[in-house]
């Protein structure tokens, strides 16, 4: 009878040892988390306005969320005006949506280009390995036949040495 309970009282040591381990594992810190709301025609980071600044090297978790009516993007570019402006031109050329979308893929900087539907979420993680200022915009055009950027939906993203 003393075996099995010098057993139990073993085996309760490593069950808790394992919670202990596996208790502190999760605890780990991950990348900082940065919740972006999209709408007609902004987007909101943390409930505040649309910068993100954050040092070189590190990580964050990005929460796109879609609570408007329409399709919108996450399109990171270096200059937003210029962004734009090719895509005004490629609509007053006629160009069509599929083609549109390759051109703004090859935009991209980092091939970071993300679609999020109505009532949707985009998660996904960033990293940069240089300083600069870099910009998220939407490109997408309905349903006014503009822009999303041109409208308003433009935010900033501060990378800093």
């Amino acid at each position: 009878m003393r075996t099995s309970r010098l057993v139990l009282v073993i085996t309760l040591i490593a069950i808790l040892v394992i919670a202990a381990a596996l208790a502190t594992f999760l605890r780990q810190p991950g990348p900082r988390e940065v919740r972006i709301k999209v709408t007609e025609f902004s987007y909101q980071v943390d409930s505040g306005q649309p910068i993100i600044t954050l040092k070189v090297g590190e990580e964050i978790r990005v929460v796109l969320e879609n609570v408007g009516k329409h399709d919108h993007e996450f399109l990171l570019v270096r200059d937003k005006d210029v962004a734009i402006q090719t895509v005004r031109e490629e609509l007053a050329k006629g160009t069509p949506d599929e083609a549109l979308d390759r051109l703004k893929s090859n935009m991209a900087v980092m091939g970071i280009r993300y679609e999020v539907e109505p009532g949707s979420l985009t998660i996904f993680r960033l990293r940069f390995t240089t300083p600069g200022t870099f910009y998220f915009v939407c490109l997408e055009t309905e349903p006014r036949g503009v822009p999303h950027a041109e409208l308003g939906e433009v935010g900033q993203i501060v990378v800093e040495g």
